[in-house]
């Protein structure tokens, strides 16, 4: 089969010997990429003592952002389609043979993940709520195999995907790679992924005959790496994901994007117009440039830590914005509620002056 399986690591050597140990039962001579972002607990030494003729690997002494480490493992890729995996992960059977029955050039897919009651109240394509297991040491194999059995030939795809894709090689690098400059280290990286993806036209899928059991957030959320700050670094990965796009990942997803055949969205700058800091924090990652009439140290020298945006240069040349928006009377709630969506509805409108709630909004030009 023309398709890799590609897995980023960072420690958590143990995981990483049980996934590939059961990968290699199944499909033992498939192509595999293993990429280690700045592993530290002998990755690197395992990765080079193993005899397979049919692994890559690449190690970076630096520690690498979750998107830089898989960007790495997919430009090592040499067959004409990959899919992601991680190490937490058993693979069902049959499982390339569905992505290679299903995949299509235009179409990112995902697979079916099974995954213990942790996150159960999140739904999403393909994801399957079973309880076998906690870990590779009290995995049930004799349900999951029989599961994978029932489901496994099947050709049946439902709208929307997830971080758990497949694809051909040269979509990832049409789309781009995985964005490490905004999200680092980690989470937000796969939406903003997606939604790449569909600008660029692709179908986004998601398919019930290809199957793995995950055992949930091991390597991120609650790995020992991150539990002492995985809420400030999931807080800061969502303020930098509105820095880029203008809106939060939740505004995306109520238009259901994936369901459009052919989703555009405008991209333009605005800026903000106002006297009062007292809600900087909430609406800083909404514009491209604010005019305070000075220069907020306080704010940046203690945000900053959290972003490789530039924040200092966004209270400077505070005209250059295709929209500035005046706060004519202190936000309110429901003003900033109105932020979530507001790029959505401003190209919409011609140039002008306009109001809504607390907000004098100046369109500049056409968008």
């Amino acid at each position: 089969m023309n398709l890799t399986f590609v897995l980023a690591v960072y420690n958590k050597l143990d995981l990483t010997k049980e996934c590939y140990r059961r990968l290699r039962n199944i499909y033992p001579i498939s192509p595999l990429v293993i990429s280690s972002g700045g592993s530290y607990d002998d990755t690197k030494e395992w990765l080079e003592s193993l005899v397979d003729d049919n692994l890559s690997f690449i190690h970076d002494d630096d520690r690498l952002t979750f998107s830089e480490t898989y960007n790495a493992a997919i430009k090592l890729v040499d067959t004409e389609k990959l899919v992601l995996i991680h190490n937490d992960m058993v693979i069902g059977g049959g499982f390339l043979e569905a992505i290679e029955r299903l995949l299509k050039p235009n179409m990112l897919l995902s697979y079916t993940t099974i995954e213990p009651p942790i996150f159960a109240g999140h739904k999403r394509p393909g994801k399957v709520i079973l309880d076998l297991g906690s870990s590779f040491h009290n995995f049930d194999d004799f349900h999951f195999n029989n599961y994978v059995k029932q489901w496994k030939d099947g050709n049946n795809l439902y709208e929307g995907a997830v971080f758990f894709m497949s694809g051909y090689k040269k979509m990832f690098d049409d789309v781009g790679g995985f964005d490490g400059f905004s999200f680092a280290p980690c989470f937000c990286e796969d939406d903003d992924f997606l939604i790449r993806a569909k600008l660029k036209g692709y179908d986004l899928k998601t398919c019930d005959s290809a199957i793995t059991y995950h055992f949930v957030s091991q390597t991120s959320r609650f790995s020992n790496d991150y539990k002492e700050n995985r809420t400030l670094i999931e807080v800061a990965s969502n303020r930098n994901f509105v820095r880029k796009w203008g809106i939060p990942i939740h505004s995306f997803n109520e238009l259901r994007y994936w369901m459009d055949n052919e989703f555009k969205y405008k991209t333009f700058s605005m800026g903000l117009t106002t006297n009062s800091r007292s809600r900087l924090f909430e609406i800083e990652p909404f514009f491209d440039k604010i005019n305070l009439g000075t220069i907020p140290d306080d704010y940046i020298n203690n945000e900053q830590k959290n972003t490789r945006y530039d924040l200092r240069s966004k209270f400077t040349l505070v005209d250059t914005v295709d929209v500035m928006i005046h706060e004519v009377s202190p936000f309110t709630d429901e003003d900033l509620y109105l932020l979530h969506v507001l790029r959505l509805s401003i190209p919409q409108y011609s140039p002008g002056e306009y109001q809504i709630g607390n907000m004098l909004i100046n369109i500049k030009k056409q968008l």
